[in-house]
């Protein structure tokens, strides 16, 4: 026997070649590898997503580290103006700092994002194609060797001409 082909034993003993379908691994195939685009998908913007809420985290850290070392400065020499102006312009510096390491990290992740949904949809639209291809021929290879499908057909065909008749008996 062929790969195409494989052995069944009908109720009376003798073995009767039926074949095999080999488009329905090639469509589980291209539903697996679907899939598994995906979840790379949703992983890597899961990781973006991780990297800017760790800058965040970070900004917000060093803003609040920055604060309470003005307010320590601030209360521990309160007519220091010369010196209390100096540190708060240090801090209200290195905050716009931290916005923007924060604005950059999300610009880039913008920019990966928009690649990476372009390329993913690219690749989600050529993998629906096989898909569809795939399915169209399990089903054609489906009802090529279902025995009810030309009984289905001719049930069909008596159905229409009993419709048709009735409706020209109506009119």
């Amino acid at each position: 026997m062929n790969e195409t082909t494989s052995a069944a034993k009908t109720p009376s003993g003798a073995t009767k070649t039926k074949p095999k379908a080999p488009e329905v691994p090639r469509f589980f195939d291209a539903l697996t590898a679907n899939q598994k685009l995906m979840w790379e998908s949703m992983e890597k913007a899961r990781k973006r997503g991780i990297r800017i809420n760790d800058t965040l985290v970070d900004s917000f850290a060093k803003n609040q580290e920055d604060m309470v070392s003005l307010m320590r400065k601030l209360t521990i020499n309160p007519r220091d103006y010369k010196g209390n102006f100096t540190a708060a312009m240090d801090a209200v510096t290195a905050s716009q700092g931290h916005a923007m390491e924060l604005f950059k990290t999300m610009l880039s992740e913008y920019s990966q994002s928009r690649e990476a949904t372009k390329t993913g949809a690219m690749e989600f639209y050529e993998n629906s194609k096989e898909i569809a291809a795939a399915g169209v021929e399990v089903a054609q290879s489906w009802t090529a060797t279902n025995p009810f499908t030309e009984s289905m057909k001719k049930t069909a065909a008596g159905m229409k001409k009993v419709a048709d008749a009735s409706r020209e008996a109506l009119a």
